[in-house]
């Protein structure tokens, strides 16, 4: 009798330690059952999607993500999940409560209880909202920076250490006559009759003094 009263406290302890660490988390986790329902949520998941506990709570596990996520829970979804046991920082899209597709770093593993039997699937995910807005405003200031590029009235061609062009410009294209596949790749000195001799020697020659002092 102590033996068996000192395992149900020893489960307790346990069962609690895991619940704390569960509500410390700051990423989102979601148990889903092997049908697709969702068991369990940690606080995180509430904030990050605006639900209550209890309005998710045994709802199909579609009621939070994107519908073009569904797939993964349903199906030969789920199967390839259960076959391959876990998936690791993939890209997929939350659902929150007023419909907003929220972009999380997913990853997913099958738990199974002592005898092997499936007992559901663990899902954490990362709110990577910020870290999506970033790389779209880079990906706009490039787009705007190379608009200004082409715009420009003169030539410009970037162009790599030992001389190959790497990009060029509309106005140098246009000035040239040359098309940009043409230039991209080539050495300065390969453009044979497009170049005079002199004009590659001289040019040769402030790469080198750039090179070497950083500026011309």
């Amino acid at each position: 009798m102590p033996e068996d009263l000192r395992k149900s406290k020893n489960e307790i302890i346990s069962r609690e330690y895991a619940d704390n660490i569960i509500r410390s988390m700051t990423e989102s986790l979601i148990v889903v059952s092997p049908q697709g329902i969702i068991e369990t949520v940690n606080p995180a998941t509430c904030a990050l999607l605006g639900y209550e506990e209890k309005e998710i709570i045994g709802q199909p596990v579609g009621k939070v993500v994107a519908e073009e996520e569904e797939e993964l829970f349903k199906g030969s979804g789920i199967e390839g999940l259960i076959k391959k046991g876990s998936v690791r920082n993939v890209e997929r899209a939350y659902l929150s409560k007023d419909g907003t597709k929220i972009p999380v770093l997913f990853s997913g593993s099958v738990m199974h209880d002592d005898d092997g039997k499936i007992q559901g699937i663990v899902c954490v995910a990362q709110d990577i909202t910020e870290l999506k807005f970033a790389e779209e405003e880079r990906a706009r200031a490039l787009r705007e920076r190379a608009a200004a590029i082409d715009a420009m009235p003169d030539i410009l061609e970037v162009l790599d250490m030992d001389g190959v062009i790497l990009s060029v410009n509309a106005a140098s294209t246009r000035i040239q006559g040359w098309k940009p596949e043409e230039l991209v790749g080539k050495r300065f000195d390969e453009l044979g009759e497009a170049i005079k001799p002199e004009d590659i020697e001289r040019f040769m020659k402030l790469l080198g003094e750039l090179i070497e002092t950083g500026h011309m």
